[in-house]
């Protein structure tokens, strides 16, 4: 029945031609089986019985050359295609037996070969004969994707989803996160690039990284190439010839000049070289300093998000991040976070990470950034794990390359499985060893691929694929290899014009490039070469011995560097963008360095690394100038005999790598750095090496050993500050550097500002560490180092740097001498420094109005968040993180102690503090305090949340733990602050006494804080409240009381905006308490009208709470029942439920709106006033 369906078919196909020339293979089996060539019952039985017997899984045995088949004799008469040919003939030959090439085994074989042919034509209807001509010689597997649908379309669905969002749908908000992970050869990269090559067919941008085993200090190239990938695509927008190109590219370049501005702009051009291209007027004469990592987060953010906001959509793909380094993946992971947070594009970023989850252990850095990217609420994460080939993937990648059907190529996926395991490169490699040794051989004769399965089961498999791929590198000749092997030295990638130069070293380089293409050795990007695999790069760089490697490099390097004298070209290697020659020349010397013994050679390749080292600190890519420095400093001599025969060389060395590290973060390298130039260099020739070092110790949080180290260097320079002073030696040192500062009018300070020298600007950084420290830990010198700065610059000059010691001044005045117009006067005095500098320093700007605003501007205006978030915001924009991390706490603090609404509050606390808590524990313990509060007021639980949670705080028990063993004066006297509050508003009025006495314990700051007015207010309150519970007519009390109120009264004669209810609620309890029935009423009444008058719902709400209390005590109640009514009303309008409650609860009232006019409120509480006043009277 078989042979009658294909000729039946056959018929069809070729509109009944006839079969007299195919007909002498049918004639013979026809008669030996005594049929006609139509076919009769006896012939159907006969291809029935030998259908079973004949059928395996191979193409059939070898036909002698001058022998015709059935397949060749249809492929003759051209009327079909050749697959055709070949489907036809394996059902005319289903009873040749042994004769047979691949014949059907059943009718639902052939269906499952139509239905092929129908669903993938493009495969099976192509002419192999001719493809095979194209293909000779070329890398026949590797180019398709096999067996990765389910995990493709996983990640393609995510894409879908986002894309919804251009027409309402709803999607999560956040960047997509798709980690792929998996062994070494396992198909990760391919994975990737079949989804990405989707996705850009969709009209997505798509920027790539690939990490380097062997250049992680590179690492920082490597993401700086990538990121100004989405800067040259703006680029070839604006230079297409599509209008709506154009257009899009112009939108981009107004948004990123107004989102980062054209100084941030400029600064990125070393990092972001098509800026240049993007913004050609933008200039880059001016000096804009280095970037550092924390400098880089918002910039690159903006640009993202302005290449993203006109309904674009950006897939971005690292691979190999196991080879990355900390800082990279650290910024990385912040960008990445940033757009997540800016909710206009966060759908419309996808990221995909591919790293061998295998290399990754717990304490790899990138380990760390995946657990944080994992709990961060704006990125969503996914992970796929890939595995090995599966037996239907191995037979679908040989059935799309070989143009075979399933049926013909399972047997041989099976073998290839058994030795392969199914990784995705062991199974290539064997495959083209396969073809390599003619194993798998292409038929002329029968117009496919063919093999014998008994053959390639006895072959021997090599015990690894680097094994594999290394045989199929040994027939190449010794001169390919030779060029593959210099290749290798250069890591992952390099580009054309570096191959151009290495051809002057070794000739046949570019010739040969064509044929490692097409072995499926190297890939091509446009100018780009690509190593196809990693495992194929270190199989060949491998393949020499160590010996021959070490000289191999330092000839390419020697070349290298000779060349780098005459050319300023820049090239793209191991990923990293713009690596100038003399860089590459390094990394070759670098990698030789135990073969070099030549004294003379050393002195030169230190001074080629010191070189490099500074192109990329200029460019910001400090983990490199960090590498090259230190290679560098190898290279002199153990005894440091360098340091008097090669001084400038061996200086320039060690300040740049004191220069890297404190970029990075490192304290200890810093320090160890440090001590060797302290060694050879005299003490004034490295001040400014020793202030890195100084600002190193603050930033490292070792704040004890940044002062003592601090008072040894200033002591030097003719500093005489004492370790451990009195309070007599702090006050007279205040007193007489006030008086000789107020010698100085606004003019004579303005004058003095000037171009400040190296030695002043490296004393004032080092006093700037030591006072950061001093203010960390409250130390007593603090005034000290202030005023001694003071003092220098009042003689030598002042400079932008010293702003922030005259804020000192503006402090003492209001702590010490309770004078807030002397306070004020030195706050502007601090702001003409910053204006009228000519050193402009933006860091000392933000730090001088963020110390202005917390202890000087909150004495003359209620408190403003406003003023702090924009103090956030300018320093995010210029990276400083420690200053918008401050701004950012003191902004949200003063929202939840200024009355702003509470339930709004709880809504977006965590999401704003989310990116303080992840810099340490000392943030998290703050953010969790103020969660305490916020909880105790709104009666809301405590969110223990993850970010809190990993620093070790999950419980308010831990925070209470970390307060009873902290030597943190600060955080102690806030805590016990809070607690006191707490137990304000719990009516446990002994409980919040004892906290108040435990804070004043630790208040020794010179310098005033802004919870000093909240302890004065709810101190006073406090003791005013147990003195009447108590009854005891303890004076002391009372007088505690009038300090308070004397505090309130000092300030509020400069501001009663911001005092004026405190101080009239304060002296109404006062009052209460001492029995003057005249005058507290209408001091309640005063405080009711001011508080509502400035908006303070929080403390409106208190003053009718105390004023209910005060009726009752009176005997008042319908009054007290109205007052505590309207208490009720401000609570739950401020949010504060819990603290609402409870008053319901312990005064017995209805949860009633009953008074809601301004008019009537005022009238019945002025009515109330008059009625005490009356029987005061009586």
């Amino acid at each position: 029945h078989m042979q009658i369906l294909g000729k039946l078919l056959f018929a069809v196909f070729s509109q009944a031609r006839s079969l007299d020339a195919i007909a002498p293979p049918f004639a013979r089996e026809d008669s030996a089986s005594g049929t006609s060539s139509n076919g009769s019952e006896n012939s159907a039985s006969a291809s029935s019985t030998n259908t079973a017997s004949v059928h395996r899984h191979r193409i059939g045995p070898r036909v002698r050359a001058t022998e015709s088949t059935t397949v060749s004799k249809l492929v003759d008469m051209k009327a079909f295609p050749v697959f055709i040919c070949r489907f036809l003939a394996d059902m005319i030959d289903t009873d040749r037996g042994d004769e047979a090439e691949s014949p059907f085994s059943s009718f639902q074989d052939v269906i499952e070969d139509l239905e092929l042919m129908m669903a993938r034509p493009h495969i099976f209807l192509q002419d192999l004969d001719i493809l095979h001509q194209q293909r000779r010689g070329h890398s026949l597997f590797g180019q398709v994707h096999c067996g990765r649908e389910e995990e493709a379309l996983s990640i393609i669905s995510i894409a879908d989803q986002m894309q919804q969002s251009l027409v309402g749908g709803d999607v999560p908000v956040g960047v997509e996160a798709v980690f792929i992970t998996g062994a070494a050869g396992s198909g990760k990269s391919r994975l990737a690039r079949a989804v990405i090559g989707t996705l850009e067919g969709l009209g997505w941008i798509s920027i790539k990284a690939k990490f380097d085993q062997r250049r992680a200090h590179a690492s920082g190239g490597i993401i700086s190439s990538m990121f100004d990938q989405a800067v040259s695509y703006v680029v070839n927008m604006r230079e297409s010839k599509d209008p709506a190109s154009v257009a899009y590219s112009e939108q981009v370049c107004k948004s990123v000049l107004a989102k980062c501005g054209a100084f941030n702009v400029r600064r990125l051009t070393g990092w972001l070289p098509s800026l240049l291209l993007l913004f050609p007027d933008i200039g880059t004469d001016e000096d804009t300093g280095m970037l550092g990592k924390d400098q880089l987060i918002y910039p690159l953010s903006s640009i993202l998000q302005a290449i993203l906001e006109p309904g674009r959509f950006m897939v971005i793909c690292c691979d190999d991040l196991q080879f990355s380094d900390q800082a990279s993946t650290s910024l990385l992971g912040e960008v990445l976070i940033n757009l997540g947070g800016t909710e206009e594009i966060s759908h419309r970023c996808m990221f995909l990470g591919l790293f061998r989850d295998n290399e990754v252990d717990d304490d790899h850095p990138f380990a760390i950034q995946y657990a944080y990217l994992q709990m961060s609420t704006n990125i969503n994460t996914a992970e796929i794990k890939i595995s090995g080939l599966s037996r239907e993937a191995i037979a679908d990648m040989i059935m799309q390359v070989f143009k075979l059907p399933r049926r013909v190529v399972v047997g041989l996926a099976d073998v290839v499985l058994k030795k392969t395991t199914g990784l995705t490169i062991f199974v290539i490699e064997f495959l083209h060893s396969l073809l390599r040794d003619s194993i798998i051989v292409y038929s002329r004769k029968k117009y496919c691929y063919t093999w014998e399965l008994d053959r390639i089961e006895f072959i021997p498999t090599s015990e690894n694929v680097t094994e594999m791929i290394l045989s199929n590198l040994k027939h190449i000749s010794s001169e390919s290899k030779r060029v593959l092997q210099i290749l290798s030295c250069f890591g992952t990638q390099t580009d054309m014009p570096l191959l151009q130069e290495l051809e002057n070293y070794q000739g046949g380089i570019i010739s040969s490039l064509k044929e490692f293409a097409d072995m499926g050795i190297l890939d091509r990007a446009g100018p780009i070469v690509i190593f196809s695999h990693d495992m194929i790069l270190q199989s060949i760089y491998e393949s020499c011995e160590l010996h021959e490697r070490l000289m191999m490099h330092y000839g390419i390097g020697m070349h290298l560097g000779k060349a780098a004298s005459s050319s300023s070209q820049l090239f793209f290697s191991g990923n990293q963008i713009t690596s100038p020659l003399i860089s590459l020349a390094c990394d070759q010397i670098n990698f030789a360095s135990e073969y070099i013994t030549d004294e003379a050679e050393k002195i030169m390749f230190a001074e080629w690394n010191r070189l490099s080292g500074e192109k990329l600190l200029h460019a910001c890519d400090f983990s490199a100038a960090q590498y090259y420095f230190a290679c560098g400093i190898s290279f002199l001599a153990d005894d440091g005999k360098n340091w008097q025969t090669d001084r400038e060389l061996s200086m320039g060395l060690y300040q740049g790598a004191v220069a890297a590290a404190f970029a990075l973060g490192k304290g200890d390298a810093v320090t160890r750095y440090v001590g060797m130039v302290l060694w050879h260099v005299p003490f004034k020739e490295c001040l400014d090496i020793q202030a890195s070092f100084i600002k190193s110790l603050a930033l490292s949080d070792k704040h004890e050993e940044c002062i003592s180290q601090g008072i040894i260097l200033l002591g030097k320079l003719g500093f005489d500050i004492p370790p451990t002073p009195s309070e007599t030696d702090i006050f007279g040192e205040i007193v007489s550097t006030a008086s000789l500062a107020s010698e100085y009018s606004t003019d004579d300070i303005k004058s003095l500002c000037q171009e400040a020298d190296a030695e002043t600007i490296a004393i004032v950084n080092i006093a700037d560490a030591v006072f950061v420290s001093a203010y960390a830990t409250e130390s007593p010198i603090l005034p000290l180092v202030a005023c001694s700065i003071i003092r220098h610059s009042l003689k030598k000059g002042i400079c932008a740097e010293a702003a922030i010691f005259f804020t000192a001044i503006a402090g003492i005045k209001v702590r010490l001498q309770q004078d807030l117009p002397g306070a004020k006067y030195w706050a502007e005095v601090s702001r003409e420094i910053i204006k009228s500098s000519p050193n402009k320093n933006k860091d000392s700007e933000l730090r001088t109005e963020l110390i202005l605003g917390l202890s000087i501007d909150i004495f003359f205006q209620p408190l403003n968040p406003s003023n702090l978030f924009n103090c956030y915001r300018a320093a995010m924009a210029v990276g400083k993180i420690d200053t918008a991390l401050m701004s950012l706490n003191n902004a949200v603090r003063y929202q939840l102690l200024g009355g702003y609404n509470l339930a709004l509050l709880s809504k977006t606390y965590e999401d704003r503090l989310k990116f303080t808590a992840k810099h340490g524990k000392y943030i998290a313990k703050h953010m969790a305090l103020d969660i305490v509060l916020l909880s105790e007021l709104t009666g809301k639980s405590t969110h223990w949340s993850s970010v809190i949670r990993r620093c070790g705080i999950s419980s308010l028990d831990d925070l209470k733990n970390d307060n009873e063993t902290s030597k943190d004066a600060r955080w102690c006297h806030r805590f016990h602050l809070y607690q006191m509050m707490i137990s304000f508003f719990r009516k446990d009025y002994l409980d919040a006494e004892d906290e108040l006495v435990t804070a004043l314990g630790f208040l020794i700051s010179k310098l005033p804080q802004f919870m000093s007015i909240y302890q004065a207010f709810y101190g006073g309150l406090v003791t005013l409240q147990v003195y009447r519970q108590l009854g005891d007519n303890n004076r002391s009390r009372l007088e505690q009381a009038k300090d308070s109120i004397k505090n309130l009264e000092n300030w509020a004669e400069n501001s009663m905006p911001a005092f004026g209810n405190k101080l009239l609620l304060l002296q109404a309890e006062y009052s209460a308490s001492i029995g003057d029935h005249v005058n507290a009423p209408q001091q309640y009444l005063d405080s009711i009208i001011a508080a509502r008058a400035h908006g303070l719902i929080h403390e409106l709400a208190l003053a009718q709470e105390l004023l209910g209390n005060y009726y009752c005590s009176i005997n008042g109640h319908e009054e007290a029942r109205e007052s505590l009514q309207l208490a009720l009303m401000y609570y739950n309008q401020w949010g504060a439920v819990a603290v609402k409650e409870r008053l319901m609860k312990h005064h017995d009232l209805c949860d009633s709106s009953e008074v809601n006019t301004v008019d009537l409120r005022l009238r019945k509480t002025k009515r109330a006033c008059e009625v005490v006043s009356d029987l005061a009277d009586s």
